[in-house]
């Protein structure tokens, strides 16, 4: 039975949608600074995973989070850097995450701030933003992969619109200025179980001011 579950488990992640870190406009000069992504922080205390009716899979970690690194750093490695450029270091902190699975449908919010500093350790850019969204199908178990992609496409995109001394005209999708913003597009309830599997049927209403 549970070599059968986890085969099932394995076929539904392989059928998700694949997080990816992508701005929406590059830079139209060349970096005056050489990124370098120090580091993706955030500790399980201030992660907070609930499933309603269904088995504790899909859940988000620390050591999930770390999977951003390298996306980021990929996408940077798009944006062309001037030959002066001076070496500077790239900070994201998940401040608090929260998510909750359920049988079709799930939500996710991450409140989110980031910083470029210089060799220094002067600011050169900062923000703040909250990433939210809700899954349907396949997408649920894989939330907590799609808002890192989200995450990391607005911090890249936000470094963009530095150097381009403009604010992109299209917004990076599912990600706020404010708290009020994002839990508006996050479900007030979510529904899981009733099957043989996925166990009796259950319903949570997510309290998702735990994340303001």
């Amino acid at each position: 039975m549970r070599t059968t579950i986890t085969i099932m488990f394995a076929l539904f992640l392989s059928a998700c949608s694949v997080a990816e870190v992508r701005p929406i406009e590059k830079p139209k000069s060349e970096l005056a600074w050489n990124i370098q992504v120090l580091d993706i922080r955030i500790d399980d205390s201030r992660i907070a995973n609930h499933w309603a009716g269904v088995f504790a899979m899909g859940g988000f970690s620390a050591e999930k989070a770390a999977s951003l690194k390298p996306m980021i750093v990929s996408a940077l490695s798009g944006f062309a850097t001037s030959q002066n450029a001076k070496r500077a270091v790239l900070i994201v902190n998940i401040e608090k995450y929260m998510q909750v699975l359920g049988g079709n449908e799930g939500g996710a919010i991450a409140r989110v701030s980031w910083q470029l500093n210089d060799e220094r350790d002067n600011s050169i850019l900062s923000g703040t933003f909250f990433a939210a969204r809700s899954a349907a199908g396949f997408d649920v178990m894989n939330l907590g992969e799609l808002i890192l992609g989200i995450v990391g496409s607005r911090v890249v995109q936000s470094v963009a619109d530095a150097v381009n001394k403009s604010q992109s005209a299209t917004p990076i999708d599912h990600t706020f200025a404010n708290f009020e913003e994002a839990i508006r597009s996050l479900p007030k309830s979510v529904f899981g179980g009733g099957g043989l599997i996925i166990g009796a049927a259950t319903e949570q209403s997510p309290d998702w001011t735990w994340v303001k």
